[in-house]
């Protein structure tokens, strides 16, 4: 075989090879949110046309944070948050504005994020911040164990934006509603599986876990899940506890477990200064 043919030859390969591997992104990602569609978690398709598509900012001066966990984290409060300038929202591989509703994680409604980004603005950040968000309401943590259909949809994510060139600044995991009977010890071992994922997927990123557990009538934090968190956060470096995002109370939420536009305001702030707290410290 002449070197001209065996270039095409290895051309052609690498091609099929990458179309392989971009048709099954798009397999996983279709049948993922379809899932989540007979859930009634997602209505339908996303309709984009909400929120206008930017290009991506430059990999190497980005912010770049990952978001999971559950409804709180994601788009299933009262009012549609508007983020500032230069506030990225990652979905299908491309960048829209940070606006809500956040198009990879569930819900129509208002999340905490682009308050987050104003709180990052007004301490100083002044990089662009892309934000990829893929909580799912009404999650379990068990549900977010590495092999589930959440964890690689997580994996999944992060390795698009790797892959992209972007450094993954921090994961923020917001959860802990649904786990408010969960017993101490089964909750840490499942926050250090997910701990393991998020270490094995960007080493030394640090990953900040909320104080979350008020949902519902009873207005009390779960002691058990406080003592994982911090159990966890103890014994590795990588682990951090987060902002108490039980701290802002009923009146801020609109039917005891979601939060009203002020109180996802509220908790955008929290974010930001816990995350500045935990990156200023490493």
């Amino acid at each position: 075989m002449t070197r001209k043919r065996l270039s095409i030859t290895l051309l052609l390969a690498l091609f099929c090879a990458g179309s392989v591997y971009a048709a099954n992104w798009a397999i996983k990602e279709y049948n993922y949110r379809a899932r989540l569609a007979d859930q009634a978690l997602i209505a339908g398709e996303r309709d984009i046309s909400v929120k206008r598509e930017l290009s991506c900012p430059d990999p190497a001066t980005t912010k770049t944070i990952v978001i999971f966990g559950q409804s709180n984290a994601a788009n299933h409060g009262t009012g549609r948050g508007t983020a500032p300038a230069e506030t990225y929202d990652f979905f299908d591989k491309r960048c829209f504005e940070g606006n809500d509703p956040q198009f990879s994680s569930t819900g129509n409604g208002g999340s905490p994020w682009p308050a987050f980004a104003h709180a990052q603005r007004n301490s100083g950040e002044q990089r662009p911040i892309l934000l990829a968000n893929v909580a799912v309401g009404n999650t379990r943590i068990e549900q977010w164990q590495p092999g589930t259909d959440h964890a690689e949809h997580l994996t999944q994510q992060t390795r698009a934006l790797l892959e992209k060139g972007y450094t993954i600044t921090a994961f923020l995991y917001f959860q802990g509603e649904s786990d408010r009977e969960t017993p101490e010890n089964t909750y840490r071992e499942a926050l250090a599986k997910i701990a393991d994922m998020t270490a094995q997927l960007s080493p030394a990123t640090p990953l900040v876990v909320s104080n979350s557990s008020i949902c519902g009538h009873d207005h009390n934090p779960a002691p058990a899940l406080i003592s994982a968190r911090r159990a966890l956060a103890a014994e590795r470096s990588d682990v951090f506890v987060g902002p108490d995002t039980d701290s802002v109370g009923q009146a801020y939420r609109y039917d005891g477990c979601h939060f009203n536009r002020e109180g996802l305001d509220k908790l955008g702030a929290l974010w930001s200064a816990r995350l500045n707290e935990v990156l200023s410290s490493r």
